[in-house]
């Protein structure tokens, strides 16, 4: 098995193409709650959601990543 090293860029740029693709799901999430009269619940974690992840995509685009990766592992889960 090769293992290939990816630049920096090469990271961001994957994780927004894999951003982007969850972006559709999470809409498609909403959409399916709202539709399905589970509106509050649903829209409101896809809607949290979709907000995390423009914060993450503003990052990604000023190359910040590594400070962010680094403060989300020391941070504790609420």
């Amino acid at each position: 098995m090769t293992i290939t090293r990816l630049s920096d860029v090469e990271i961001a740029n994957h994780f927004e193409e894999v951003s982007m693709d969850f972006q559709d799901v999470l809409r498609i999430v909403r959409w399916l709650a709202a539709k399905c009269d589970e509106q509050v619940a649903g829209e409101e974690v896809a809607d949290r959601m979709l907000d995390a992840l423009g914060r993450v995509k503003d990052v990604v685009n000023e190359g910040r990543v590594k400070d962010v990766v680094n403060e989300a592992i020391e941070r504790p889960i609420a």
